[in-house]
């Protein structure tokens, strides 16, 4: 199989970037020197590739395919690539300490040229899909071993404080606007109010077993839910189902594509050399696609793939 990131840009024509076991691709192009299963990101200008390897920070110039910056940083195993701010001016990054596997928070600062100014831990717990506020001024997420708050971090302030919820259902939430924060709780999408610490139910999607809700999402434009196999139209605070999805979505930046995985499984059988009769094992393979906002096919990216994650190319270049 092959372990495929697909880095993807829609402005009229469709560009897609991914890797394989040789490296990471442009078009035909390859990029040299990122190691293979890495997990990368965009800078918010979309000129920057950056990735970790071990505990140094790369950064590499998307139209020279060179890397401009690399340093080595304070954190201990970084698990995923770095998550920017919409400035491009802090990044944080969720960290794995040992021996207690510890999922920590970590906030870095950058100037213009992308080096590193500073850093602090800012949760010192199991934290969990750290997402930025619209304005890039706060980060939300939640604990595993407290799933009754959800936490915000103030970067202007340097200030940490925790709001009641119902007690989650998903360790994923997301940002309708930089006052309120959406969370899935047993039978549906509800809406938590920051400045007054209230919860009111948003979406009704009825029960869902626990796997099904830590891939739910909405769209960038907040008009389309992704939510248990579902594509569904959001009209008035009211939900409709128009489509099915796969397993992993990534939307782009517009909320116009989604990139989805369709998971194959079949078996194969094999006679067996010396005792006769035949052998048969299960096989699991998995194609990507693009597709419309509303669930229609444009086009296959690639089949019989392994591993997949996501990422979209900011759009403002």
């Amino acid at each position: 199989y092959l372990l495929i990131f697909i880095l993807a840009l829609i402005q009229g024509n469709q560009d897609f970037y991914y890797a394989d076991q040789n490296g990471y691709y442009m078009g035909n192009t390859l990029f040299p020197g990122i190691p293979y299963g890495t997990s990368v990101s965009w800078t918010p200008d979309g000129k920057h590739i950056t990735y970790f390897q071990d505990s140094i920070l790369f950064i590499m110039n998307v139209a020279t395919q060179q890397v401009i910056y690399y340093e080595p940083v304070d954190v201990d195993f970084p698990s995923f690539a770095p998550n920017w701010s919409q400035d491009g001016r802090s990044f944080v990054i969720e960290e794995v300490t040992e021996p207690d596997y510890t999922e920590r928070l970590r906030l870095f600062t950058v100037d213009e040229a992308y080096h590193v100014t500073s850093s602090q831990l800012i949760y010192d717990s199991d934290a969990f899909f750290p997402q930025w506020s619209p304005d890039g001024t706060q980060l939300a997420f939640v604990d595993s071993f407290a799933a009754s708050s959800v936490y915000i971090y103030d970067v202007t302030s340097n200030t940490l404080t925790s709001h009641p919820i119902n007690v989650l259902s998903s360790f994923r939430v997301y940002w309708l606007d930089n006052d309120h924060i959406a969370y899935v709780w047993e039978d549906g999408i509800y809406r938590l109010d920051l400045t007054t610490d209230t919860s009111e139910l948003l979406y009704e999607t009825g029960y869902n077993p626990l796997p099904a809700r830590n891939h739910w999402q909405i769209s960038p434009d907040q008009t389309r839910l992704i939510f248990d196999g579902g594509l569904y139209a959001i009209t008035n605070q009211e939900i409709e189902r128009i489509g099915d999805v796969d397993s992993v979505t990534a939307w782009s930046p517009d909320g116009e594509y989604f990139l989805m995985v369709v998971t194959h499984i079949g078996a194969t059988c094999v006679e067996h050399p010396t005792r006769g009769g035949s052998q048969c094992y299960s096989t699991v393979s998995l194609d990507i696609v693009l597709n419309d906002r509303n669930g229609n096919h444009i086009s296959d990216v690639a089949q019989d793939v392994g591993i997949v994650n996501f990422a979209w190319r900011p759009h403002s270049m």
